[in-house]
């Protein structure tokens, strides 16, 4: 943990979560012990937090000081959303993700830069992040059963887990569409011990990941998650599993995505959705 953020936090409570942890520019969950903020101390010993009622926005500006390689827990950093913050529940609306991007670009020129977006599905919220940076966020629906993991086909549940982007579909029913890497591997071994799929289709699976190609989308499992338009937060939750989007936003979202991976096999667009 930085000094600096020892200076903002008192931690007090260890809490086994998942983690973010920023490795060599790559930012993945872990199963981890984090430190579970409960009290503000400002480096002077005051108490009165600056951070009272604020948004995940302002606080990840606090994170982007850590160091590449120390782990952070967001729901250490996400405040219950009380009726007076609401009005800034979306950072950055009305400006354009283009130029976000750019400016920031601009700014970090020297820094090896990976683009991530962090979907929490108990909020409805897309962020958009250049590293640790938040750019902007949308508010987002999900599957119409929202509550939990996806584990098979026909559930209409929202998976949750770190994908990349397998597929851009332009022009399909729901405007721009951007196909997840799902089923994960993790599915997969649940579906595997559980018996829903066979060790075949695990195997296909696993194949298609590793290459970073796009998995098979007609096992048990179920597939073709996109995160795609034809309607937002104000729309309820209505998809069959996937992230839905106003169409103004996916087509700023479609300039950003980048689909695959790299030499590397780092994910060129790391999509963490969070329950």
């Amino acid at each position: 943990m930085s000094t600096k953020l020892l200076a903002l936090l008192t931690m007090t409570v260890v809490i086994n979560t998942r983690c973010y942890s920023s490795v060599e520019g790559i930012l993945s969950i872990d199963e981890c012990s984090c430190s579970k903020d409960t009290s503000y101390a400002g480096s002077d010993g005051d108490k009165n937090s600056q951070y009272a009622g604020s948004n995940l926005t302002k606080i990840t500006q606090q994170m982007y000081t850590m160091q590449a390689d120390e782990p952070f827990c967001i729901e250490d950093f996400i405040p219950n959303e009380s009726e007076d913050n609401k009005q800034d529940r979306y950072y950055h609306e009305g400006l354009q993700l283009s130029t976000l991007t750019e400016e920031y670009m601009k700014k970090n020129s020297s820094e090896k830069i990976q683009k991530r977006i962090l979907i929490e599905k108990s909020r409805r919220i897309l962020g958009v992040y250049l590293n640790t940076n938040l750019l902007k966020e949308y508010g987002v629906s999900l599957g119409e059963e929202p509550e939990g993991d996806k584990e098979r086909e026909g559930d209409r549940k929202t998976p949750v887990g770190e994908f990349y982007i397998a597929k851009k579909k332009k022009f399909t029913g729901y405007h721009n569409a951007f196909l997840l890497s799902y089923p994960s591997l993790e599915s997969a071994e649940r579906g595997l011990a559980s018996g829903l799929i066979n060790k075949r289709k695990y195997e296909a699976i696993e194949m298609a990941l590793n290459q970073c190609k796009t998995p098979p989308q007609d096992t048990e499992l179920g597939g073709d998650i996109e995160i795609h338009g034809g309607g937002g937060v104000k729309d309820g939750d209505w998809t069959w599993g996937c992230v839905g989007l106003e169409d103004r936003d996916i087509d700023e979202l479609a300039a950003f995505v980048e689909m695959g991976c790299t030499g590397e096999g780092t994910y060129k667009t790391r999509v963490v959705v969070m329950p």
